[in-house]
């Protein structure tokens, strides 16, 4: 297993820039989103514990924030999975405008070179959770890494392999901080499964409230095109979900065929990168 370099005092050498100096005159992170009422409380389990279970409500806050806790508190490399790579790709993005000038501190991975953007320096690091299990096996990781494993709720293949590993590894490993979090998860479950492997403790648990906004269900095709034209006729920007690709298309050749100025971009996992990009950002 990979072992890291080290000073003659024995302290582990980090290499690339930190912000580590001017904390005080830039702090990282989104306050107004209820994951920064517990912020320091995070720091506080991370830094006690190996393990540590976060159920956040929606709209909390954590997939971007959480990572940029973990960085800021120090940890030399924070891994953050997801189990889509558009969400890695966003993440990476949000995660720019939050470090500002350290913004080569952050990048994402996806096992694909046309679609990664990973520095010499970045520490922050979203990643697919297909890759981080392919790393674990090959021995890509460091003893004091941490990871994050989020939207633990959905059980993908990639992710249920990459925490399995993770686990094993942190037996040897009592350095690396792993912290599962979704929005629906089984506390008790996982809080057990994380268990300190030095004293074996079970994980402490942090709870996070969410914040959502009102949602109007319609049945039909018509009914969901309906809802978007009378909204955009106000200047009203709308977000709506489909079941399905055939669906999508089905309400967008519906609203984008009436004669106006508004755009409306489609948004799924299989689209390229550009199209992908262009919903995310409509005003560039």
């Amino acid at each position: 297993r990979q072992s890291l370099p080290k000073d003659e005092e024995g302290q582990i050498i980090t290499t690339g820039p930190s912000f580590r100096a001017p904390l005080m005159a830039y702090r990282v992170g989104e306050p107004h989103m209820p994951v920064g009422v517990y912020r320091e409380a995070y720091d506080d389990y991370v830094d006690r514990h190996p393990g540590l279970v976060v159920s956040a409500e929606t709209g909390s806050g954590k997939s971007s924030n959480l990572g940029l806790y973990s960085l800021e508190r120090g940890a030399p490399r924070v891994f953050v999975t997801q189990t889509r790579v558009l969400a890695s790709r966003e993440l990476d993005s949000r995660a720019q405008v939050n470090l500002g000038p350290y913004k080569d501190l952050a990048g994402y991975l996806t096992g694909m070179a046309v679609d990664s953007r990973c520095g010499p320096d970045a520490r922050l690091i979203y990643v697919t959770d297909q890759l981080l299990f392919k790393m674990a096996n090959r021995g890509a990781l460091r003893p004091d890494d941490t990871f994050i494993v989020d939207e633990a709720h959905e059980q993908a293949p990639g992710s249920v392999f990459a925490l399995g590993l993770l686990q094993e590894l942190q037996q040897d490993f009592p350095d690396q901080r792993i912290i599962i979090s979704s929005a629906t998860i089984n506390t008790e479950k996982f809080s057990n499964y994380l268990k300190d492997p030095c004293t074996g403790e079970p994980a402490p648990i942090l709870i996070l409230p969410g914040r959502t906004f009102p949602v109007k269900r319609e049945e039909t095709t018509e009914e969901v095109a309906h809802m978007m034209r009378e909204n955009m006729k106000w200047g009203k920007n709308v977000l709506a979900f489909e079941p399905g690709v055939t669906r999508m298309r089905a309400t967008w050749s519906m609203v984008q065929s009436r004669r106006s100025d508004d755009v409306v971009h489609m948004l799924y996992d299989d689209q390229p990168p550009s199209a992908q990009k262009a919903a995310g950002n409509p005003a560039d």
